[in-house]
């Protein structure tokens, strides 16, 4: 045949031309946002995530019905901010309405405007508003119902030679793992991308840090693929709804699972440190209340038996507790007539009766 068919890279190691893009991932895992980057990226022909080469600027629409005109706005103006364009220059033809893709008009609505726009690539954020929506017979569960409805927008793609992106989640995830194909909900998806790109979280987002830890898992039929973490930082919202940035960072796989590695071994040490606080706080109780019941002094090792705390836990408290001048030194007589070096608490209040300025202070004990 005479026909074509090499390949060519819209991001290299990311998109493919030609070919339908699911990007998956749970709730809340910056999906719109990676989507408002990957579009102005394309647009101007910069780097996705300041990591992946776009070798061409190409003409991009994203239509999203889900988070909103503001908040789309203000996530492309901090993107376009983090590559030296303003809004106006994103090269992206943006829209807040998704088509029906059961519905044969809206198909043809899509195609006239993708023709019109000359779109190179169109993304549609998010897939589940815009699959089934009008269509009361059609059942997500059912892999014969979305292969259909998915079948149109690949027949759109082929028709008008633009790539068709889609986001769409997952099921419920129950791990900070690498996420995959089989994540994805409904019938159809897996069968249906020809190259995806799967979003998750390394850890929890901390509510309040703007800091986002994820995994991006990317592949395509065609045989590429990788595993990145991506470090997202967006700031803090200020009293004024600014302060908000786009500060995003690259890295391995092995990286990641190194930095996690670290990170999970210095918390096993912080909670080792802390149950080892813990513990001596409960020691160094015992040992004033030892001293409590021996307000004229007491020997060393009867305070420590009285306490009942090992002689190699109790040197350090009684150490501290003489540093700290809660007690000090003082001379016991015992009833066989003998002094011993005894310890006991200090009296700082001078109305005390027995108080004593002098460290080496005699007591009398029974013995």
């Amino acid at each position: 045949s005479a026909a074509d068919y090499r390949l060519e890279w819209l991001a290299k190691r990311i998109l493919v031309r030609g070919q339908p893009c699911i990007i998956g991932g749970p709730r809340k895992s910056l999906k719109t946002s990676l989507l408002i980057e990957l579009a102005i990226s394309l647009g101007n022909g910069q780097r996705f995530l300041s990591e992946f080469f776009v070798p061409n600027a190409v003409n991009v629409g994203l239509l999203s019905g889900e988070s909103g005109a503001a908040t789309i706005q203000e996530t492309a103006r901090r993107v376009c901010l983090s590559k030296g364009l303003t809004l106006s220059q994103s090269r992206v033809w943006w829209g807040f309405a998704l088509p029906q893709l059961s519905r044969l008009d809206h198909l043809d609505a899509v195609a006239a405007a993708i023709e019109a726009n000359k779109l190179d690539v169109l993304i549609l954020d998010p897939a589940y508003l815009c699959l089934l929506t009008g269509n009361t017979e059609a059942q997500a569960s059912n892999l014969f119902d979305m292969g259909g409805v998915l079948a149109n927008v690949a027949r759109i793609g082929q028709a008008t030679g633009c790539t068709t992106v889609m986001a769409h989640h997952f099921t419920k995830l129950t791990s900070y793992d690498p996420p995959e194909l089989e994540q994805l909900a409904f019938s159809g998806f897996q069968e249906f991308a020809r190259q995806w790109v799967l979003i998750g979280r390394r850890e929890a987002y901390e509510p309040g840090t703007g800091l986002h830890k994820l995994w991006l898992n990317v592949g395509g039929s065609v045989g590429f693929g990788g595993l990145w973490s991506v470090d997202v930082n967006e700031g803090t919202i200020d009293d004024d709804f600014r302060g908000r940035t786009w500060e995003v960072s690259v890295g391995t796989a092995a990286q990641a699972r190194a930095e996690a590695h670290e990170q999970a071994a210095e918390q096993k040490e912080q909670a080792k440190q802390s149950k080892r606080q813990a513990a001596a706080q409960i020691d160094r109780e015992k040992v004033l209340k030892a001293f409590g019941r021996f307000p004229d002094g007491e020997t060393k090792t009867a305070i420590r038996d009285t306490a009942g705390v090992e002689s190699k836990r109790f040197a350090p408290i009684l150490a501290d507790l003489l540093e700290e001048k809660i007690v000090q030194p003082c001379v016991i007589t015992k009833g066989n007539k003998q002094t011993y070096e005894g310890f006991r608490l200090t009296r700082i209040d001078p109305d005390t009766p027995g108080l004593s300025d002098s460290s080496d202070c005699r007591s009398h004990s029974p013995g």
